[in-house]
């Protein structure tokens, strides 16, 4: 017997869902939607019943990043983060958040796809923001590219928050 049931699909919301609703078929879930190799696109995983908690993939190749969401979390906290990468890479490929290749994950969070595997199947198998990792608050901003190719990630004395 499960305690929560997974739902994911692979490119926005278009795309047939993936559920699962033991820890094994979850495992099942997470391999099927995380596939080395592919070029660049989007995953997203939800829990049944908790419609504003739920974790983003962007990933391409054998990297990617995550951004997770809890929106049921109190009114002036943080409630939108992106994982951290455990070993932040000098010269991280490019993930990008949106399947449109607008926006990009932050390099500090681009991290090899098998260690975002653990991050996700922590997420779909305790329907918990993973503890396996530091995560950067980013709530309602959107991170942008500067003139130079770089990211910016604008400051909570930025925005007001």
């Amino acid at each position: 017997m499960s305690d929560h049931v997974v739902i994911g699909r692979r490119a926005g919301y278009t795309s047939p869902e993936v559920v699962s609703r033991t820890r094994h078929q979850r495992l099942d879930q997470v391999d099927l939607l995380l596939l080395p190799g592919h070029e660049q696109t989007e995953v997203w995983f939800g829990i049944e019943g908790q419609p504003k908690r739920w974790m983003r993939i962007g990933y391409a190749g054998n990297h990617g990043a995550a951004l997770f969401v809890d929106e049921t979390t109190p009114t002036n906290a943080d409630w939108a983060w992106a994982a951290l990468s455990p070993e932040p890479q000098t010269k991280p490929p490019t993930i990008y958040y949106d399947p449109d290749g607008v926006t990009i994950f932050p390099p500090t969070t681009v991290m090899p796809l098998n260690q975002l595997r653990d991050v996700v199947l922590q997420w779909v198998n305790t329907a918990k923001r993973p503890t396996s990792v530091d995560w950067m608050p980013v709530n309602g901003l959107v991170w942008e590219l500067t003139e130079d190719g770089g990211v910016n990630v604008p400051q909570r004395s930025q925005t007001g928050l």
